[in-house]
């Protein structure tokens, strides 16, 4: 079971070849790994990010998760949970009690709001406070600790963070890196420009621009 990444190529300019982000890249993430893939701002993660999420399409290249073509793959939300860059591209709902009823009601209900009570225990905060509030009454430190909660607290078999520590305190920040390094029963991968994540964090760090065998 993982997330396989062949030969992937992308350029956003099809006249320009100096446009090109990344040129047969590839890597394997296994369902029990955690690995980061880096690289300065500009360098393609966020790119890699949207090929995953299916938002674009490489040039040449394949991702397979678990076998399968992700571009196949019907319910990749059942088995993928994206953390974004950009905190309100996350939220379904501009009401985060609205984006709370909605990842709750699902088949592991009870589960997913104890996962969210116990993330809200970790980093100190009590989601209630924020039910009548909506995404734009929100910094986007609060934002993202909300994405944070939300996406680890569902049971999938990936999880897919694009610069998480953006954004969060220090302590916070501390705290999101002892969250990943515990959580054991699924893939992560970070997507990041921050040392601290990839030189500490993760089983695995590979650059952006690497050529994996």
């Amino acid at each position: 079971m993982s997330i396989l990444c062949q030969n992937l190529t992308f350029n956003y300019s099809k006249r320009k070849s100096n446009s090109r982000l990344f040129d047969n890249f590839g890597f394997e993430l296994n369902n029990n790994e955690k690995k980061c893939i880096y690289g300065e701002t500009g360098s393609g993660k966020t790119s890699l990010f949207n090929l995953f999420f299916g938002e674009i399409k490489p040039d040449k290249g394949k991702i397979l998760l678990d076998n399968i073509p992700l571009h196949k793959e019907k319910k990749l939300s059942d088995k993928v949970a994206f953390l974004f860059q950009n905190p309100e591209k996350q939220f379904v709902f501009p009401l985060i009690h609205d984006e709370y009823n909605f990842l709750t009601h699902q088949n592991n209900e009870i589960a997913i709001k104890q996962n969210i009570k116990e993330l809200c225990g970790i980093f100190n905060v009590k989601i209630e406070l924020f039910f009548h509030k909506d995404i734009y009454e929100l910094s986007y430190g609060e934002l993202r600790l909300l994405q944070i909660i939300f996406s680890f607290s569902v049971k999938t078999e990936y999880l897919i963070l694009d610069e998480p520590a953006d954004h969060l305190e220090k302590i916070l920040r501390e705290k999101l890196f002892d969250l990943i390094k515990s959580t054991n029963n699924k893939g992560i991968l970070i997507l990041t420009k921050y040392p601290e994540l990839y030189e500490t964090v993760v089983d695995e760090s590979i650059p952006i621009n690497a050529r994996y065998a």
